[in-house]
């Protein structure tokens, strides 16, 4: 009931933020960073102007917890069918972010990584106990975001991944041809799709 209520006040705040995140999926990665260990690390791939940043964020307040977003912030993407939203992102959108995850009181529990998430892991140190893949929306680059990260991501963490609907073929078959067997737990939040990593006990 606390929780549910920190939420309600949290959801216009969110909502100021524009993104593309369908109603009840806001809640969804909120409750999931609060439920995370206090000095946990989550990442997100794919952020545009913070929408999912800043319910992952909110989430984080009073621990330790913190946010990498990974984007381009701006540049082109091919695998956006929509004409007026394809123009949106030949824009930079980096300081929308960073002005976002600012006026929402969040910069302390969020990073903006900017590049491409491949270059980004080849760095990537840190153990993940949330990841959630929302960027390119091509099978292949879904699948190596997912292959990329999955290392860190620690045993029985959460792995969820945005628009895994039939209108989206990239995101659809890449969870149900390679992500959703390697996890438990598995479920759905609108077109959200997650589970956990599988801890070595439950390992056959």
């Amino acid at each position: 009931m606390v929780a549910e209520a920190a939420f309600i006040r949290m959801r216009l705040r969110i909502g100021t933020v524009e993104g593309f995140l369908v109603p009840g999926q806001e809640k969804w990665l909120y409750r999931a960073a609060r439920s995370l260990p206090k000095q946990a690390t989550i990442v997100e791939i794919g952020a545009y102007k913070g929408k999912s940043t800043a319910s992952l964020a909110l989430g984080c307040l009073g621990s330790s917890r913190h946010v990498f977003s990974i984007d381009m912030f701006g540049g082109s993407y091919e695998d956006v069918r929509d004409t007026e939203i394809a123009h949106k992102f030949e824009m930079s959108f980096l300081d929308d972010w960073q002005r976002n995850m600012s006026r929402l009181g969040v910069l302390q529990h969020a990073t903006a990584l900017q590049g491409d998430s491949k270059t980004v892991v080849r760095n990537w140190t840190r153990p993940i106990h949330l990841l959630f893949i929302d960027g390119s929306h091509k099978y292949e680059d879904v699948v190596a975001d997912f292959e990329n990260f999955f290392p860190y991501v620690v045993e029985g963490g959460l792995v969820a991944l945005h628009d895994v609907t039939a209108s989206w073929l990239g995101p659809y078959q890449a969870w149900h041809e390679k992500i959703q067997s390697l996890l438990v737990d598995t479920g759905s939040c609108g077109s959200l799709a997650y589970g956990r990593k599988l801890r070595s006990s439950q390992v056959k």
